[in-house]
């Protein structure tokens, strides 16, 4: 098998998210508990492995403690690999074959996109005791980010359980300054995972200077044997569609998103949620049709060789 090295959601090797993608022999997939120990030797936050049938790639994802059912870093650096062995080519679609569902990936030389699976918010948090205990867990206090959507009255912007593939509390957080220095109690946001039935906690705080920037985030993840994650491409997806459900991010809209600076390896992740227009009449208008996200990005092969199963 041909183990890769690769750093997702940016083309600098000393930047971006490291992912272990793992080309299986014989168009088959190692046991779980193969691709489980590989998995916690290799120690990212994920490893892909991979099999390739055509138009078709069929991918496990494993953390170094239990397989997660899609992982968006890992699958920019998986094809990034398959377009390095050349097993895909720039400029055609593929179909990727996760737990998470079918998924369309797109790729191109320097730029990389997959369909993150629909999204959908879970829960939402509301009670003043749940709201202290998850911003206590970051080592901040409550202190409620205010919007003002199309109502023209502030609101206030709830933590939300949402998925678009993987389950995280997205919560928002009042100020890069803040963001930068949460200290987050691993223990308590994982007992906090468990309790809402989530992957972890991804946070994030709205960019006031650079008008090209959504927002900066970070990502906490120690359920799945993750402290921090540097880009979370499943992360990144949801939060999308958290701000989406607020009118902060509209369809048919480019978004970048900044990950990883407080763990000195800046990612950036580009998000488009593309929807449909409605045509009534011959005029195009709102539509009720599916909105789809796209999260891409580059990604840098950092180093490659052949690895064996005992």
């Amino acid at each position: 098998m041909i183990f890769y090295d690769v750093n997702a959601f940016s083309s600098d090797p000393a930047s971006g998210n490291p992912a272990g993608v793992v080309i299986c022999d014989n168009n088959i997939h190692p046991s779980d508990n193969q691709m489980q120990q590989i998995a916690a030797e290799v120690g990212y936050s994920e490893t892909a492995f991979l099999v390739v049938d055509g138009k078709h790639v069929h991918a496990r994802y494993f953390t170094p403690v239990s397989e997660v059912d899609l992982c968006g870093h890992a699958t920019i650096a998986s094809f990034k690999a398959l377009l390095d062995a050349g097993l895909v080519s720039a400029g055609q679609d593929y179909t990727l074959h996760a737990k998470a569902g079918l998924l369309n990936i797109k790729v191109e030389h320097n730029f990389i996109s997959m369909e993150a699976a629909p999204g959908r918010v879970l829960s939402t948090v509301k009670n003043p005791d749940s709201l202290k205990l998850i911003y206590g867990s970051l080592g901040t206090d409550y202190n409620p980010v205010k919007i003002m959507p199309a109502c023209n009255t502030f609101i206030n912007m709830d933590p939300m359980v949402v998925t678009a593939g993987v389950p995280f509390l997205v919560v928002p957080i009042n100020g890069e300054k803040i963001l930068g220095e949460l200290k987050p109690n691993l223990e308590l946001i994982r007992e906090i995972s468990i309790g809402l039935k989530c992957s972890g906690i991804y946070c994030f705080a709205f960019e006031k200077y650079d008008v090209g920037t959504m927002a900066h985030c970070r990502g906490f993840y120690p359920l799945l044997g993750i402290d921090e994650e540097c880009a979370t491409g499943t992360g990144v997806a949801a939060l999308s569609h958290y701000l989406n459900g607020y009118g902060m991010l509209p369809a048919n809209r480019e978004a970048l998103y900044i990950q990883g600076e407080a763990m000195g390896r800046p990612s950036q992740l580009t998000v488009y949620i593309k929807q449909d227009a409605q045509i009534v009449n011959g005029v195009s208008g709102p539509s009720d049709a599916p909105k789809h996200i796209l999260v891409g990005g580059d990604a840098v092969i950092v180093s490659k060789h052949e690895i064996s199963i005992d």
